[in-house]
């Protein structure tokens, strides 16, 4: 009887789980959620919610064709429908197994618009207008993915040969289309030569911003997006902004693929030259996911066999098979020794010697600016702040230390203006007091970024009180959500002690931001954010962006404090994850294995599977071990490569010789990176292998700046600067 029951209640179990799966299913089958706050199948529009988010977004499905139709014109209603259904099962869990964050899902959203023009693309092959998606199989997938491998969707979606296609339709020249897109990057200089004359007679330039005259030399990308039915935000690859370079000669320059819009006094460290923009090859890890998205779009034929053809794709053989045209993947860059010390060095100088008076004055200044405001029209507002300034900036003093008497902020920081809109023009050896305001919050970012390892997220989302102290040790805390710990988007909270210079920034943002949210009387929910930063004229700031804008004021710290720029004009702009592993990989390899848990502790690790970013094979594994591996990684693909001695890199040689034999590979390149990665990490726990660092110079700067390199030695086999 017992036994009975026990089975009556499985099966009474079953039978209600089957019923709650029919729901789900019935439900996304009517393609109505809560989420999908407007629109539906067919519509030229959605407009959708998210968790935790108070803004609705818009996601248009109104786009440009190859062939000049709209993906929501009739002959692409059965491309749109079935993007629009997979689409919706995505985000319901249907097809994926569980309900997508909203990061992925717009991921998903792009690749989808992506594979519909790719199919349009080739319309008369495909007979999408009758068929949809439905003719597509194995070798379409395969051409996909070659020529993605080749160039991203770049190469996918023809957008170099289409716009020259255009550039044939527009201009009044004769050349053949199959000699120009035989060599797309080397366009004769007639063609581009009337090219120029077209877009400027129909004022097609914008402001490029590389200087303060704001001159107009970026070809419209919204102009660019219309012709080839791309949003302009997605027309950021290198390889095709190199290509639309032969149309924009104000940007022209012999070593550097300059961004259209710079902010900064100098092009980022991150700046790619001319010859890395040339090869458009695309990187192991971006291939990877648009591969996964293409074999989840597939594995719709599960819930919409009638749209979505039955292919299955094998990833790992995909990307073996593709190899050859893809990039090894890369790693968060290693700040040099000297950029990150003196960015921790003049951080501490800012936050202990100016950070008072810039907090006193910030206070004072707003107060009267937001009168000033309400009591001027718009006009004059700018006048009246700028004669106040002037009148008071001589009140602010810096606090005296050793050797560095106190003397008015205005003087110790030459702040000659209030603001300026000629930043790049502005003489180096001077300041404005906006300029100040934005170096002291990056000031802040620098020092709690490099002394307390921390997350751009978790840095710029701060709540002001998330400071505490221990009375009896007298210790401070810092507290926050953590990014990657948590389970189903239930983050924990953690608290970290901090150094003192910490703890006193912390202090000082809090009595900024205090005094500062009770002057705009803001009762937002950025008010009580650590980083309340104001916004343009000293305004109330809005809130968006958070990330962005603390950025800003980091750049905006690096170019106050003159870091050095490289020989081809880059300057090192600091990055959250830059100081993350500076932090990290330099206390390692000063205190060794026995700081490991320290390491973990101050990092926010708490759970086995986040100990590293990749990895979680050993619970004594730190971030530190993993950012050396990534390191080594770099000194194997380059010894490959060619770039370094194998007669001076012996360790190095006998390590690239057993991590092929160990993968059974004819090439580092070949060698899955997560996987090569792994067997680093466990490699450098071996008793035969030991590793140095020393400094070296780097050639890339007429100044002496060093950074760590990594000598090895395995087994018998050592390199030349090992233990020197």
């Amino acid at each position: 009887m017992e036994d009975f029951s026990f089975d009556e209640r499985r099966i009474k179990a079953m039978i209600e789980h089957a019923e709650r799966q029919s729901k789900i299913y019935k439900r996304s089958h009517s393609y109505q959620a809560d989420w999908l706050v407007r629109g539906g199948i067919g519509s030229q529009e959605w407009l959708v919610s998210f968790p935790g988010g108070s803004k609705l977004q818009c996601m248009s499905f109104d786009r440009l064709m190859a062939d000049g139709t709209n993906l929501t014109d009739d002959p692409n209603k059965l491309l749109l429908e079935t993007v629009q259904k997979w689409l919706f099962h995505c985000r319901m869990g249907t097809i994926t197994g569980k309900p997508v964050a909203e990061g992925r899902w717009i991921t998903y959203f792009s690749f989808a618009m992506n594979l519909a023009a790719r199919a349009n693309l080739y319309k008369d092959t495909y007979e999408t207008s009758t068929h949809g998606f439905r003719l597509f199989d194995e070798d379409a997938c395969k051409a996909i993915a070659e020529t993605f491998s080749q160039g991203g969707w770049t190469a996918a979606l023809l957008l170099k040969e289409r716009f020259i296609s255009h550039l044939l339709d527009i201009l009044p020249v004769s050349f053949s289309l199959e000699d120009l897109i035989s060599d797309p990057d080397a366009l004769p200089v007639e063609l581009t030569r009337e090219a120029i004359s077209y877009f400027t007679r129909n004022d097609l330039y914008v402001s490029s911003a590389q200087n303060s005259t704001y001159d107009k030399g970026l070809l419209s990308r919204d102009y660019i997006g219309s012709i080839l039915g791309r949003p302009s935000t997605s027309l950021h690859n290198a390889n095709f902004r190199l290509f639309i370079r032969q149309f924009e000669p104000a940007l022209a320059h012999d070593d550097l693929l300059q961004r259209g819009v710079r902010a900064n006094l100098h092009s980022t460290q991150n700046t790619k030259t001319i010859d890395e923009a040339a090869d458009g090859a695309m990187g192991i890890s971006s291939f990877m996911d648009t591969m996964s998205c293409l074999k989840l779009f597939f594995q719709g034929h599960d819930i919409l066999p009638e749209d979505i053809p039955d292919i299955k794709l094998n990833i790992d053989q995909l990307v073996l098979d593709y190899k050859p045209h893809l990039k090894p993947g890369g790693h968060t860059k290693l700040l040099p020794l000297d950029i990150g010390f003196k960015c921790l060095n003049q951080a501490c100088k800012w936050i202990t010697v100016y950070g008072n008076a810039i907090v006193e004055s910030l206070i004072f200044y707003i107060e009267q600016f937001v009168s000033i405001d309400e009591d001027n029209s718009l006009s004059k507002q700018s006048v009246k702040k700028n004669e106040l300034f002037q009148k008071t900036k001589h009140l602010w003093m810096t606090r005296g230390m050793e050797n560095l008497p106190a003397q008015p902020l205005f003087q110790a920081l030459n702040i000659s203006r209030l603001q300026t809109k000629e930043k790049k023009n502005f003489p180096v050896d001077k300041t404005n007091y906006k300029m100040v305001m934005e170096s002291f919050y990056g000031a802040c970012a620098i020092i709690i970024g490099i002394v307390k390892p921390i997350r751009n997220t978790e840095l710029s989302t701060l709540e002001r009180n998330c400071l505490s102290t221990d009375q009896g040790n007298n210790g401070a805390f810092m507290g926050h959500m953590v990014g990657k710990t948590g389970e189903l988007g239930a983050n924990d909270f953690i608290e970290r002690p901090i150094p003192y210079v910490a703890a006193h920034a912390i202090q000082l943002l809090q009595v900024l931001g205090e005094k500062l949210a009770d002057i705009y009387g803001d009762e937002s929910e950025y008010a009580g954010r650590l980083f309340y930063i104001p916004g343009r004229g000293f305004k109330c700031p809005s809130g968006e962006i958070p990330e962005w804008k603390v950025n800003l004021c980091i750049n905006t710290f690096c170019d106050a404090i003159q870091l050095p720029v490289d020989k081809i004009g880059r300057r090192w702009y600091v990055r959250i994850h830059e100081m993350r592993k500076f932090f990290l990989l330099l206390v390692h390899r000063h205190v060794g294995d026995s700081g490991k848990e320290l390491l973990r502790y101050m990092a926010g690790h708490s759970n086995r599977k986040h100990i590293d970013d990749y990895t979680d094979y050993e619970p004594s594994d730190s971030e530190a071990v993993r950012y050396e591996s990534e390191c080594i990684d770099d000194k194997l693909i380059a010894l490959e490569n060619g770039l370094l001695s194998k007669d001076t890199n012996q360790g190095l040689l006998a390590l690239y010789i057993e991590a092929l034999k160990h993968f059974k590979a004819t090439s580092i390149a070949s060698i899955s990176n997560k996987e090569l990665l792994k067997y680093l990490d466990k490699m450098v726990q071996q008793p035969e292998f030991d590793m140095t660092t020393y400094k070296v110079r780097l050639e890339s700067y007429d100044e002496e700046i060093y950074t760590i390199d990594f000598a090895i030695c395995l087994g018998g086999q050592k390199d030349e600067r090992y233990n020197k």
